[in-house]
């Protein structure tokens, strides 16, 4: 099993870190045209693996850990 470290659970739903293993599945769904209207100019589109392997050092910069306790 994969450990991660997980940030918010409730009955039906848990929210965990991104680990390595959720990056082709973060580019495939990121890569949608939709999507980036609806998102910050900065959003790539079309949104490569290569963009998925860049975003956790990107959130990692914003928000280092550990995560502030109102998250």
């Amino acid at each position: 099993m994969n450990m991660c470290r997980i940030i918010a659970k409730d009955e039906d739903e848990v929210i965990r870190e991104l680990t390595v293993a959720d990056l082709p599945d973060l580019a495939r769904y990121a890569d949608n045209e939709k999507l980036s209207i609806d998102v910050r100019d900065a959003f790539p589109n079309p949104y490569s693996m290569e963009d998925a392997e860049k975003f956790p050092a990107m959130v990692n910069c914003q928000y280092p850990y550990p995560l502030p306790s109102s998250v």
